[in-house]
């Protein structure tokens, strides 16, 4: 290869007892076989109890620590080997080795050899299925196909057989995807297959291909190499110096794309197959990293919520650190690596309560699994800034072979420096460092950048990098079933659990219309209702002037949240007038009072004032759209009488009337109500 490069390799923290091998990267997780859950098929005679393989995955939590493996979701597993996989350029196909679903059969017949096959998968809702099975599989069972890698845009496979025809035990070949389906196998050649076996090919993504082989003139056991095609052939394969090979199998080698990590799998450690992840380094400073610092500080607004200047309340913004900020904008750096929440509440700074929580926000700070510079990005020439070299992972550097450059310049050396800058512009602060040479793992180069901007003198500096964060807590959000959502502020005198008879106090006290909302939980008697924050908490703050207890709730107009009931007005001259949204009542009344509960709850709660409040008078309205409905809006009103004096109401206090409207909405056919005594008249 061109560049040389170097490895440190570790054992996978996730190792079990049993087997675990042949690791495959697939965006953030990681999948490999493992026989870790000890399944076996036992047959009473000539017992043959063999441990299966399952595929497995893991992927690193926010403390870049790996998460406990499981089995990977969905239905591949099965009571036989499922192995070594592959994954398509979007991530959602896989193809993976397993038995051939016939040679079930033959352990029945007493045989431990049990052929392999490739078989498709593709995910569905999170779920991996199998859906098919390579084309060239052994049709009897007689040969094996495994270790499927796909390249050149899934345009090619490769994979491993034993099938008749080919240069020694298993051969490498692979299929061109035309017209829908793939090609005829072609062995590889003897550039890259030998009288012996040749296992686990790969492909990265700049066509280095590398595969295992137990027969080359250097192989110590089964080994890795690597080769590249050169003017359309494969130049001759070398093999990998330590510590990728070792004295002991070595095979499986993958890379995560995009990165410098990947993995084989070797039993160098024991009688098993174990994991070893490995990062790879060129061995000089060829190409510098970006430098990937952790943000820790944050620069956080919402975009959506307005100055409050003119009302005596503030935003406060609470952090799941246990600090507090106040303002529209605030500034605040975390500690600690990991899962951080932000809420944005809005308090009343006369009585010190919480009015709503506005907004929430969640912030994830990742440790890295590479070393950064930290540093701070801006500078003034009047102040000296500070720089240090930070590893996260704990790998030991060699402090006394760290370099810090500016501008291709060295301007010190070891893990931290001052210096300053007395021209205002760009810099390129680069740092070059080296580990220490340990078991397992060769001394290794790494080079990073990070650019610095020096501003003149008069230039006010701040020593941290804040990253900025404007929220938009959204206008219109959508529910689960897809429905857009609405925002609504509602101003509300009062909360309960039971719908509450109307106190002549409370009303008085209000004098305003009041509308009773409820939902599965509680009902509340909202006395302004607004779509903007700001509108809401003017009317909170007018409320509160007029000596009222009043709370602003916050919700997303649907049908599980609050709807209205009724709404109750209080006039000085004639007292409570209540309005219930009555629902169309039908022709056939007694069939509508027996299948609609909530009309049937409006008229016990009518009754139910009436017989508290005896100076109430009921007014029965009955709308029809035109004279021949005319009698059966009468009817209908009557029936409500007749139903409302069932429960005691005295008859004598309820009044009939009938309107006429040509436009009739479906709530608009019945409409009681409850008046204290006032000149009323009757359109009967």
């Amino acid at each position: 290869m061109a560049i040389s490069q170097t490895y440190e390799i570790a054992p996978a923290p996730f190792n079990s007892d049993e087997a675990d091998f042949g690791g495959t990267f697939r965006e953030d997780q990681f999948i490999f076989g493992s026989s870790r859950q000890k399944t076996s098929i036992t047959y009473n005679e000539d017992s043959v109890n063999t441990f299966f393989t399952d595929l497995y995955q893991t992927h690193l939590n926010s403390q870049g620590q790996w998460v406990t493996p499981t089995p990977i979701n969905g239905r591949v597993n099965s009571i036989m080997n499922e192995a070594q996989c592959t994954f398509g350029s979007n991530s959602k196909t896989m193809y993976f080795t397993g038995n051939l679903k016939n040679a079930l059969s033959k352990k029945k017949e007493k045989s431990e050899k049990y052929e392999l096959g490739i078989f498709h998968a593709t995910l569905y809702n999170k779920e991996w299925i199998e859906d098919g099975s390579f084309p060239f599989n052994s049709q009897q069972s007689d040969y094996s196909c495994g270790h499927p890698c796909l390249g050149q845009g899934d345009s090619i496979l490769y994979f491993s057989s034993n099938q008749p025809g080919g240069l020694g035990g298993s051969d490498l070949y692979y299929c061109n995807w035309r017209e829908q389906q793939w090609s005829q196998p072609v062995n590889m050649g003897s550039v890259i297959n030998t009288p012996g076996n040749e296992f686990f090919p790969f492909v990265n993504e700049y066509g280095v291909f590398f595969f295992s082989s137990d027969s080359r003139e250097d192989s110590e056991g089964l080994d890795i190499y690597s080769t590249e095609m050169i003017n359309g052939v494969f130049a001759e394969p070398k093999r990998l110096d330590e510590p990728i090979n070792s004295t002991f199998d070595d095979f499986a080698y993958s890379e995560k794309k995009g990165t410098n990590k990947g993995c084989i799998s070797s039993n160098r450690e024991s009688a098993h197959d174990d994991l070893f992840l490995f990062v790879r380094y060129e061995d000089h400073y060829h190409h510098c990293l970006t430098n990937e610092q952790p943000i820790f500080c944050y620069s956080i607004t919402d975009e959506n919520y307005p100055s409050l200047d003119t009302l005596p309340y503030v935003y406060e913004w609470q952090f799941s650190d246990g600090s507090t900020r106040r303002g529209n904008k605030v500034k605040h750096c975390f500690a600690q690596y990991g899962l951080h929440h932000i809420a944005l509440n809005i308090l009343d700074t006369l009585t010190k309560n919480l009015i709503t929580t506005a907004s929430n926000y969640d912030i994830e700070i990742r440790r890295p699994n590479e070393p950064f510079i930290k540093v701070a990005k801006e500078w003034s020439t009047l102040t000296s800034f500070t720089a240090s070299i930070e590893w996260p992972a704990l790998h030991d550097i060699d402090t006394t072979k760290v370099i810090w450059m500016l501008n291709e310049e060295e301007i010190g050396r070891g893990p931290d420096f001052h210096h300053q800058i007395t021209s205002p512009g760009t810099y390129t602060l680069t740092c070059r460092l080296q580990t220490q040479a340990q078991k397992n793992k060769s001394s290794k180069k790494i080079c990073i950048e990070e650019q610095i901007l020096v501003h003149p003198d008069t230039f006010a500096i701040n020593d941290q990098n804040y990253q900025a964060i404007i929220l938009s807590s959204p206008d219109q959000l959508k529910s689960s079933d897809g429905l857009h959502l609405l925002p609504r502020y509602y101003v509300s005198v009062m909360r309960t659990n039971q719908s509450a008879t109307p106190s002549e106090e409370i009303l008085e006290k209000v004098n305003r219309p009041i509308l009773e909302m409820k939902n599965d939980e509680s009902y509340i008697y909202v006395i302004e209702d607004h779509s903007e924050l700001s509108a809401a908490l003017a009317g909170l703050e007018k409320a509160n002037q007029q000596g009222l207890n009043v709370e602003l709730i916050t919700c997303l107009t649907s049908e599980s949240l609050y709807q209205p009931i009724r709404e109750i007005i209080w006039n000085p001259n004639n007292g409570a007038t209540i309005t219930t949204s009555t629902p169309l009542a039908p022709t056939d009344h007694a069939t509508y009072l027996a299948s609609d509960s909530e009309y049937d709850r409006q008229v016990r709660y009518t009754a139910a004032v009436m017989n508290m409040e005896p100076s109430l008078k009921l007014k029965i309205v009955s709308y029809y759209t035109n004279l021949e409905s005319k009698a059966q809006a009468k009817e209908n009103a009557l029936k409500i009488r007749e139903h409302l004096t069932t429960l005691q109401v005295n008859p004598s206090l309820i009044l009939i009337a009938t309107e006429m409207q040509s436009n009739l909405g479906p709530h608009k056919r019945l409409k009681l109500i409850l008046e204290y005594p006032h000149q009323t008249t009757s359109n009967e």
